[in-house]
């Protein structure tokens, strides 16, 4: 599997006029289709490209507040690996310690137009970024890794699970909220920087699948056994079945690692 930062990556795009419909500041990349769960890009991956395009957009337009501290992201259509993506950028509100902005993924569906942008196409995720004066590193890894534990369906017992997860399943994300508190470093104190844990628990789950699920990400523990909370997270996410995902995925093929 590629390294996750590399499939990060970003390339800042400049439109001519003809083409600058929106005052946005665009950003272009293609989902890596090893991060993906069966054939759909993982929500928490998608999502830390949003945030790649944050950092990218806050270097220029607000070099004073690198670092976001809190996203919250709608899930409207799956994303596809392999494929041109493209993310827009835009301020909503500007305070003394804090930059609130918009940043919308965009996937063009028409074929033969992958490499072409297109603002009229929908969004397929929808964020609000809220950036801060702090700048750590790799922030744009929290996103999939608060979205990377157990899902509530499978953390229940077999016994209590809904019909609808006896069959193999996928749990595609709605909304992903993420709140970032600390990033590990390399020191000689916690010289498993690279490790990390999760817990996840959740508490509802109505409608034939739909449910909550909360996720919290850990520091590996210092020399002295002492962890760090990094990120807590909390997501709505459906119960579909593995089908589903699969369709897509001979549709628009790739190779999925996760």
């Amino acid at each position: 599997m590629g390294i996750l930062s590399d499939a990060l990556r970003l390339t800042p795009i400049e439109l001519p006029p003809s083409q600058s419909c929106t005052s946005a500041s665009l950003y272009s990349l293609v989902l890596d289709p090893e991060w993906s769960i069966i054939n759909v890009p993982q929500g928490g991956y998608s999502l830390g490209t949003l945030l790649s395009a944050a950092r990218a957009w806050a270097q220029t337009h607000a070099p004073g507040h690198p670092h976001p501290v809190h996203v919250s992201a709608h899930y409207l259509r799956p994303t596809r690996g392999g494929k041109r993506t493209w993310i827009e950028v835009r301020e909503e509100k500007r305070g003394k310690g804090f930059v609130s902005i918009r940043a919308e993924l965009r996937q063009n569906w028409q074929e033969g137009q992958e490499e072409s942008y297109d603002p009229s196409q929908p969004a397929l995720i929808t964020s609000l970024i809220i950036l801060s004066t702090l700048n750590p590193v790799g922030i744009e890894m929290m996103p999939f890794l608060a979205d990377f534990g157990l899902s509530l369906p499978e953390i229940l017992p077999r016994a209590s699970r809904p019909p609808i997860v006896s069959q193999p399943s996928w749990y595609p994300t709605l909304h992903l909220s993420v709140s970032i508190f600390h990033l590990p470093s390399p020191t000689p104190s916690s010289p498993d920087f690279n490790l990390f844990g999760i817990t996840t628990s959740g508490r509802q789950m109505v409608d034939m699948g739909r449910h909550e699920l909360d996720s919290v990400v850990w520091s590996a523990p210092d020399v002295n056994g002492h962890s760090v909370c990094l990120a807590s997270a909390r997501q709505v996410a459906l119960v579909v079945p593995a089908e589903v995902n699969a369709r897509n995925g001979r549709k628009h093929p790739g190779t999925s690692k996760l």
